[in-house]
């Protein structure tokens, strides 16, 4: 235990990767798991409730989808998120839609965690990195429906 203690955070979290996987797509079971969660709105009434659920925040916190920093906070999923701020780093940014959207799974700077990621390996994704995660996503969606 002394060993794992001594070491730097950043090379336990290495280490882990090693195990677990060196994929940094989201998986079926990965996706499932999501999909029961309260994160993801599968209709707009849901969104809805989420929207107005996001309110200022009196501490600073890293939003869940860029990473940039927010004093707004979702409160039914108790995740910090930009919400078309008018000011500031996150000016214009809806990440609570794309927080709440199926497409975006596995892109977000909080899905980091579940590729085992520290937060300074972890890059925004490009649009084709979005297109290719929509098509994956799409065809998860097919596969769990067609096991009901």
């Amino acid at each position: 235990m002394r060993i794992v203690s001594q070491m730097r955070k950043a090379t336990r979290m290495k280490r882990k990767i090693s195990v677990i996987s060196n994929a940094d797509n989201i998986s079926l079971d990965q996706y499932k798991q999501l999909m029961k969660s309260k994160r993801v709105c599968t209709d707009l009434l849901k969104y809805k409730k989420h929207f107005h659920s996001i309110i200022p925040h009196k501490s600073l916190a890293r939003c869940a989808v860029c990473g940039e920093p927010t004093y707004k906070r979702c409160s039914m999923c108790k995740m910090p998120l930009h919400n078309m701020d008018t000011k500031g780093v996150g000016k214009g940014k809806n990440c609570a839609l794309q927080w709440h959207s199926d497409s975006y799974l596995g892109l977000c700077f909080e899905d980091r965690k579940l590729f085992c990621q520290i937060a300074k390996d972890w890059k925004p994704w490009s649009a084709k990195k979005l297109r290719e995660n929509i098509r994956r996503i799409k065809g998860y969606s097919i596969i769990s429906n067609m096991k009901r």
